[in-house]
């Protein structure tokens, strides 16, 4: 008798438990039943996590977007957008929060929180008042000039190895791979990751022990405004690692698209060399183009932008906890209620490639279409570009720096070297990592340019 006391007190435990989770699965479903999506994505995060894990998130984004619409279901509680206009509804209004699920995932040191991790957004909103004057050039006014020492470094490379084959891997950024672990790494490895976390730490320490007067650059403006100990290694180590890598994906993204597009390839050389003539940029034997001259070239600006727009270095989800109580917004000319308890992200493929901002031709690379469209669709066209660093209290923080590096490298790089590929039906191997691509095997045959006639 108490044997089947037992069992029938196990059936009735296991039939309670199975109705909570059919329930669950129901109550789940049934808050975001108003967005579709693919098949299954209601009920598991299955299809989801595959996509991630299968490295092609971003283009699944992208699919899902263009067949269910401006907001798309893509897991029982997180939905994806296409639309610039939510986009930075969610990144402007007040009550919106980083999701746990994925910045956490995202932290370098898997026990602390950097900027970017960081998804309580009062400490995020402290943090970001630590560190923005040091990005700014405010608080490091050699700034500058020691992206020029880096990229001299570089060229100089280039033409000390002369007419042969170069890897592109930018490691004059400190160019290094995301997290890519499902084991923590340590400062006290003696090999891989851990082994630059501690010479990270290392350096940071010796800056620490000086005094800030001595040398005004970043990790100086990072610890006049109090950032110490380490909240100060684990934010240099942030900035080596996702800072560099976006900005060296970005570079050979554009230098993929010019490669590959010879009639743009030669339109920016030729203003390149123009600009040389006219003297809107310093010959190769005075000094290096500054940010200033770099911006004022129209063609160049046009191409960085029609990279970073086809070739977005970043394609993270980013997803933003909905408020608790939820949020109604218009889409399309149409109220829609996002419900509290889900999250929201943004595909960049399906926005930076969408026909209705930029044209029936908006898959292809045509830096043009910066240059003749009409002011007002131009102002749509910018605005949706500059999503791809961020918007509102969730800007990049590098965003200056990182187009100052792109500008410079790929005006210096034109100019100084004829650049082919070598092999142009496969020209690299990319991954996609949280929204990083792992690039490698970019191999560019690399031809020191004759000076040009006056």
């Amino acid at each position: 008798m108490a044997v089947a006391d037992l069992s029938g007190q196990a059936v009735t435990l296991f039939c309670c438990l199975l109705s909570l989770y059919v329930f669950r699965i129901i109550t789940t479903y049934a808050k975001l039943m108003q967005f579709r999506g693919p098949s299954g994505t209601g009920i598991s995060n299955w299809p989801h996590s595959m996509a991630m894990l299968r490295g092609n998130c971003h283009e699944w984004y992208a699919e899902v977007n263009k067949k269910h619409g401006p907001i798309a279901r893509v897991a029982p509680q997180v939905l994806v957008t296409s639309s610039p206009e939510v986009w930075m509804h969610v990144n402007n209004k007040p009550g919106y929060k980083r999701s746990n699920w994925y910045y956490k995932a995202a932290r370098i040191e898997y026990r602390r929180d950097n900027v970017f991790s960081q998804t309580d957004n009062t400490k995020h909103e402290q943090r970001r008042k630590q560190m923005a004057p040091g990005y700014s050039g405010r608080e490091n006014i050699q700034l500058e000039g020691s992206i020029d020492e880096r990229l001299q470094d570089f060229l100089e490379e280039g033409l000390a190895i002369g007419n042969t084959a170069l890897a592109m891997g930018f490691s004059w950024i400190t160019q290094m791979p995301f997290i890519g672990r499902f084991i923590a790494p340590s400062p006290k490895d003696s090999n891989g990751f851990g082994k630059m976390m501690a010479a990270c730490f290392r350096l940071v320490e010796e800056r620490a022990a000086g005094s800030t007067d001595e040398k005004s650059d970043m990790l100086a403006s990072f610890m006049r405004h109090g950032l110490a100990g380490d909240e100060l290694r684990t934010e240099a180590l942030e900035q080596i690692i996702a800072g560099s890598d976006t900005t060296a994906g970005a570079i050979r993204g554009t230098l993929l698209y010019l490669i590959t597009n010879p009639r743009v390839y030669l339109k920016l050389q030729y203003e390149i060399d123009d600009a040389t003539r006219r003297g809107f940029a310093p010959s190769k034997d005075e000094s290096l183009i500054t940010a200033a001259q770099a911006r004022n070239l129209p063609y160049l600006q046009a191409v960085i932008r029609e990279a970073l727009r086809v070739c977005p270095p970043v394609t993270n989800v980013f997803p933003r906890d909905i408020p608790p109580d939820g949020d109604a917004l218009i889409v399309d000319g149409e109220s829609v209620l996002l419900p509290g308890g889900a999250c929201i992200g943004y595909s960049a493929y399906a926005m930076h490639q969408s026909e209705k901002i930029y044209g029936k031709d908006a898959e292809a690379f045509r830096p043009e279409r910066w240059l003749e469209s009409n002011p007002a669709k131009l102002a749509v066209m910018v605005r949706t570009n500059e999503l791809i660093f961020g918007h509102g209290r969730f800007q990049c923080l590098g965003k200056a720096v990182a187009q100052i590096e792109i500008g410079k490298t790929v005006f210096e790089l034109l100019r100084n070297f004829d650049l082919a590929l070598i092999s142009p039906t496969h020209p690299w191997d990319a991954r996609n990592y949280l929204g990083l691509f792992a690039i490698s095997n970019m191999w560019v045959q690399v031809m020191e340019r004759m000076p040009c006639s006056p």
